[in-house]
């Protein structure tokens, strides 16, 4: 394991993909929404009794009635974090292929929201601590045992170590299986097909789908593709499986990120164990003596 390990984590987990909360509350009254129902909405927009102005959303962007671009953005809504909670303390085996090198370890990611997260990686079930990585709004404090070493930075410059920017509550809303929607999400189209339903929309950078399932519209995944200084597009995937939890706390225990492009590509799987929410969460991080800071 080595420097490619952690940042192929934070390139997995922080830049779209490492988690899977969800809530499944109705879009436009928090009860659940069936895909029944959003057929139905989706009748309405071509019926009479439903102004059916076609609007063009962002470049490009086909024309969607005024009741389909309505759907779009509360199931929009869905896909990104809403959940109300004070901390999250995760544990998951993980899975990271990447560069033709395959690592497994163990990820323990706890979250003090909109304040800190912490992710401590160990190998050998637990037994050896490989890296350690606390980040905040403003900072990014990497240490890596294994190799004595340890990256302090702005978190504004931590785009380098990612495939492309993120705020900080896109990195907490994807370490919990949200999709990133601090960015503006044009709507440009819709397509329904026998087991999901997908929500096409337009970025500042690039594009970004979401995939809700059929009959129940549950977030199932979402993809992402990102333009950067003219380069190769990069593109990344999360599709998130096994829910469990509550209608207030739901959580996604299994997925599986992938990204490609611009030279980098790889896939990370996830296992979780059942998490806590709203307990007390310690995040030890120092640099100890004799490390070399970058």
């Amino acid at each position: 394991m080595n420097k490619a390990l952690i940042t192929g984590l934070l390139l997995a987990t922080g830049a779209l993909l490492a988690a899977g909360c969800h809530t499944s509350k109705k879009a436009t009254d928090g009860k659940s929404k069936t895909g029944k129902t959003a057929k139905k909405d989706k009748k309405k927009a071509d019926g009479k009794t439903t102004d059916t102005t076609a609007v063009a959303v962002g470049p490009g962007a086909a024309a969607l009635s005024l009741a389909d671009l309505a759907l779009a953005q509360r199931l929009n809504e869905r896909a990104g974090f809403s959940g109300n909670f004070q901390t999250f303390s995760g544990k998951a085996k993980a899975k990271l292929d990447r560069d033709g090198e395959s690592n497994e370890f163990t990820a323990n990611i706890r979250i003090r929201n909109g304040e800190a997260i912490w992710i401590n990686i160990s190998a050998l079930g637990g037994l050896v601590n490989v890296a350690r990585i606390y980040v905040t709004p403003d900072s990014v404090r990497l240490v890596n045992f294994l190799q004595k070493n340890a990256r302090l930075l702005p978190f504004a410059e931590a785009g380098n170590l990612l495939p492309f920017p993120v705020t900080f509550p896109d990195l907490q809303a994807l370490l919990l299986g949200y999709a990133p929607t601090t960015t503006v999400l044009e709507p440009r189209g819709m397509q329904t097909l026998p087991d999901r339903l997908l929500v096409f929309n337009t970025t500042a950078h690039g594009e970004q789908t979401h995939f809700f399932s059929l009959p129940d519209t549950v977030l199932s995944g979402y993809g992402i593709m990102r333009m950067t200084g003219g380069k190769e597009p990069l593109t990344l995937s999360m599709m998130l499986r096994n829910f469990s939890g509550d209608s207030s706390l739901p959580f996604y225990r299994e997925r599986t990120a992938t990204w490609q492009g611009q030279g980098k590509s790889g896939e990370l799987q996830l296992q979780f164990d059942a998490p806590q929410w709203n307990s007390d969460v310690s995040m030890p991080f120092s640099v100890p003596k004799g490390y070399e800071v970058e």
